[in-house]
This record gives C-alpha cells, structure tokens and sequence, in this order.
C-alpha cells in the first residue's frame, strides 16, 4: 500500500533565507523510501517543490525574506506516493539575531 500522509508539518525556526521543518510518520506505516518537501507563498497555493529527504527533518534554502511559506510532505514508498500532508501553519522567513 501507499504509505499514509505525514502529519503535524512544523517549521522549528527561520534564518536568512531558510526554514527548519519537522514532521512525524504514524506508527506502523511501513518503510518509507523518502520524503518529498513543497513550499507556498502565503496566502496562495501555487506549491512548488523544496526539497526531498530521507528523514523526517529538512532545511529549505532559497526561501526570501520577509515573505510568509507554508510547507507540505509527502511519503514515497515502492507503492506509490502518500496523499500531501496537512500545511504547516505559515512563517515569516527572517535572518536570525546571529545572521545580522
């Protein structure tokens, strides 16, 4: 079976130009041969992919500042692609006080 949808989509923190997203698997959902990471522009829904990862932790680079994203994964298996997950909630990318 396709795995199911990766679930509570969070970016952990934001610096120049960059966000740090986590997210979680369900229990027993079986091997899952990669993640495939997509980012938005809030408000819209024009989703382009970011990244792709084997772990269920990404840093997405070339995010502009100032703007607001949301992301969302999906779960590749040998069966197929998972359903998107819900979006994360929106962030604000900004430098961190260390990057200024």
């Amino acid at each position: 079976d396709r795995p199911p949808p990766p679930f509570d989509v969070h970016v952990e923190g934001t610096s120049d130009g960059r966000a740090l997203l986590t997210w979680k698997m369900p229990p027993n959902c079986g091997y899952v041969t990669e993640f495939i990471i997509e980012r938005a522009e809030a408000p819209g829904d024009n989703w382009i992919r970011a990244g792709v990862n084997r772990f269920s932790t990404h840093s997405v680079e070339g995010l502009e500042n100032g703007k607001e994203y949301r992301f969302r994964v999906f779960a590749d298996n040998l069966h197929g692609r998972s359903d998107p997950s819900r979006p994360s909630d929106s962030a604000q990318i900004k430098p961190s006080e260390q990057d200024r």
